[in-house]
């Protein structure tokens, strides 16, 4: 008796709880990516939104975008998102957003309104990815064509998710990660970049670079080469990426080296008042490629290519290394190894770390295992 009457209390809450609504899903429509950008000094808002029904139901060609972008300008955020009721005759769903687009002028200017904007949405999930436009519009990169996904803002996910484990280049940021970066003294955040790429006539979807952050404001990029060596400085294991190293017999020639793990330990240590960041990298990986016939592989061999894959590792970090001291960005957290080693000594100099970080010197030491050379261990000599 007691179960029943407690269950019929459930039931009844559920409709009195205030807050909820119960919404018919004939009204309504999922938004799968925003844009923000500017406009005539005017906040400009894109939504990539998901067409309600397939294209053979409607009718129309199989051919056409399962989506369409829509997007209006206001004096707010806000005031500009909610003008799409002019237009939508549905209700946007803005949960299901996976990824937001912001404009590299945007970015440059600063972006605080916009993350206090979507940080105060509950309808915006934190872990969406965060992305910059660079050299094209939000607007543009939500109608990009991408193969074999239909959805753009999905694409970008595959992408950035792909790339991770294939390549080990670019490090993927929610939403919620550039908040808590970007409102934390002695960190900084960095951004992936996308643009749009032209390939027998047709506009598709690229990363291109990092955008390096000094709080809510862009200050310049990584390159390829820097993205990836500031992916190998991030502490914490990394798993999966390839990476070109010259030859031990001639350095013309390149090997490939598939890279399975990559452990980075960062510490601080402070000496009369003077500040040595020690980064130790331990990493292994696969001999996967070489584009000469040299005869590598052999025990001589082995260990003079694990040096020279450690070098060209040690080689991409001090290059994101000099570029984030050049920018004045401590990407890397340094400021937080100071403040875990010594708070008092943090909180004499924490005012002053954007000038004392270009200064700070690091010690790097990279150690590399070759596991395993595949089906074979000599490359084929062929008749000429």
């Amino acid at each position: 008796m007691f179960q029943k009457k407690l269950g019929l209390l459930v039931f009844i809450l559920l409709f009195l709880l205030p807050g909820c609504q119960i919404r018919d899903i004939s009204h309504t429509a999922a938004v799968l990516s925003i844009g923000i950008d500017e406009e005539n000094e005017q906040i400009k808002i894109s939504a990539q939104v998901a067409k309600p029904s397939a294209p053979e139901e409607s009718g129309s060609s199989s051919s056409e975008p399962q989506f369409i972008v829509i997007s209006e300008t206001g004096k707010s955020m806000v005031e500009a998102a909610r003008k799409m009721s002019l237009t939508l005759p549905r209700i946007p769903l803005w949960t299901y957003t996976n990824t937001i687009i912001v404009s590299e002028d945007l970015a440059k200017k600063d972006i605080s309104f916009l993350i206090d904007t979507i940080a105060r949405n509950p309808n915006i999930r934190k872990n969406s990815f965060l992305i910059i436009a660079r050299k094209t519009s939000p607007e543009e990169i939500m109608q990009a064509k991408s193969p074999l996904e239909p959805f753009p803002a999905q694409a970008i996910v595959n992408i950035l998710q792909m790339q991770e484990k294939t390549l080990g280049i670019y490090t993927a940021v929610s939403l919620g990660d550039f908040i808590k970066k970007a409102s934390t003294m002695g960190i900084e955040p960095v951004v992936p970049q996308f643009t749009i790429i032209n390939k027998k006539g047709k506009g598709l979807l690229s990363l291109e670079g990092s955008a390096v952050f000094l709080g809510t404001k862009m200050v310049g990029s990584f390159t390829e080469e820097e993205s990836q060596g500031y992916r190998f400085l991030l502490p914490g294991l990394k798993r999966g990426g390839i990476i070109n190293v010259p030859s031990p017999l001639n350095p013309q020639n390149l090997m490939v080296i598939e890279l399975l793990n990559i452990q980075t330990k960062a510490k601080a240590e402070i000496k009369d008042g003077k500040i040595l960041i020690k980064l130790t990298i331990d990493s292994e990986g696969n001999f996967y490629e070489q584009n000469s016939t040299e005869n590598l592989l052999n025990i001589k061999q082995v260990d003079n290519i694990e040096k020279a894959t450690a070098e060209e590792l040690k080689r991409k970090m001090q290059k994101s290394i000099k570029k984030a001291k050049d920018l004045k960005c401590d990407v890397f957290g340094w400021g937080k190894l100071v403040e875990n080693s010594s708070p008092s000594f943090w909180k004499e100099i924490k005012k002053d770390w954007l000038e004392i970080f270009p200064s700070v010197k690091s010690e790097i030491k990279v150690s590399f295992k070759l596991r395993r050379t595949y089906l074979t261990d000599k490359s084929f000599v062929f008749r000429k």
